[in-house]
């Protein structure tokens, strides 16, 4: 499974090298606060060296923003739905099966 941070840092790294375009190394990209090399990086899908926070500053500096949606089911639910399997199963009601 990929990890969630680096999927999210590379999705935003691709909108910042699609809004700046081909060929923004040198000219645009240090108006937005982007050195040359790390533009590099970004064109390459290379987000290693950047943090979330980061590459959210760049976007807003360009004038974008980033919005977050977190989808999470009825944890709660589950976990009570868990220790009642396992107390029926006669499992110890401390640790989850």
């Amino acid at each position: 499974m990929a990890d969630p941070i680096h999927v999210i840092k590379r999705q935003l790294a691709t909108e910042i090298a699609r809004a700046l375009g081909p060929m923004s190394q040198y000219s645009i990209a240090p108006s937005y606060g982007i050195p040359q090399p790390r533009m590099s990086e970004l064109d390459r899908g290379n987000v290693d060296r950047c943090t979330i926070d980061w590459l959210v500053r760049r976007i807003h500096r360009m004038g974008g923003s980033v919005t977050v949606s977190v989808t999470l089911g009825d944890v709660k639910g589950d976990w009570m739905r868990s220790r009642l399997a396992a107390m029926r199963r006669g499992s110890s009601p401390g640790r989850l099966p």
